[in-house]
């Protein structure tokens, strides 16, 4: 049986843009999470470069839904958890 070599080289990360793009006050976009910065160097950053950039969206993504819980724990849904209560 002959084993699969994985070569890092041929890794190429997606770009987590969602094409909903608004940023806050803090020039973060609320659709993919990433800063401005970030969305402006995504291009020429390296898979690394790249799979940091997403690791920190993805915190920022996660901070900003446990900010905004208790506003909705309050019964202030958003479209989204509406949505997925009514299921498909």
């Amino acid at each position: 049986m002959r084993k699969l070599q994985r070569d890092s080289s041929l890794i190429n990360i997606i770009s987590p843009c969602v094409r909903n793009c608004c940023l806050n006050d803090e020039n973060v976009c609320l659709g993919c999470f990433r800063s401005i910065d970030e969305i402006i160097q995504w291009s020429d950053a390296t898979e690394q470069q790249k799979q940091k950039i997403i690791n920190l969206a993805n915190a920022r993504k996660i901070d900003h839904r446990l900010k905004y819980r208790s506003y909705i724990d309050s019964g202030h849904d958003s479209n989204e958890d509406q949505l997925l209560r009514k299921g498909p």
